[in-house]
């Protein structure tokens, strides 16, 4: 229940009076017990981003749309692996799918819309305003750089 909520191993270790590496045991062991329900409906609005789920291992994150509630954390965020597992969906599933959120990143975009044949895929509007500010940003400083003292 801990794991759950947005606090570190160490803090949850001293919550429980146990060590560190044995919180850290016991969540790898819940983990490599956990199994994707595909069968559970999937929300009309979801949003995939990737995510830092490890010290340096980075994976892809589904999470619902509408309430904001996680859908899952895959461990990877190639293109082929991204297909693979969003395939074990059953196609009648990822056809209510009405809209993807996405950042620009190339690995999503193939997948994504052959695997929610029905959904709008859309940019979110931080990725987007983010691009715009490095542009002006990197416009800026090489006037700057061009102008005398």
């Amino acid at each position: 229940d801990l794991a759950k909520r947005d606090i570190s191993e160490k803090d949850i270790a001293y919550i429980l009076h146990i060590s560190h590496s044995k919180v850290n045991r016991l969540l790898h062991h819940a983990a490599k017990a956990y199994r994707t329900n595909y069968t559970k409906p999937l929300p009309s609005v979801i949003c995939v981003d990737e995510v830092l789920y490890a010290k340096h291992h980075y994976g892809f994150e589904m999470i619902n749309g509408m309430t904001s509630d996680l859908i899952e954390i895959f461990p990877t965020r190639t293109s082929i692996d991204i297909r693979r597992y969003l395939s074990n969906y059953d196609l009648s599933n990822r056809q209510h799918v009405q809209y993807v959120v996405t950042d620009m990143n190339a690995n999503y975009g193939v997948p994504l819309r052959a695997m929610f044949p029905n959904a709008q895929i859309i940019i979110d509007r931080f990725h987007i305003i983010q691009l715009a500010m490095k542009a002006v940003q990197s416009t800026r400083i090489t006037l700057q750089r061009t102008i005398n003292n």
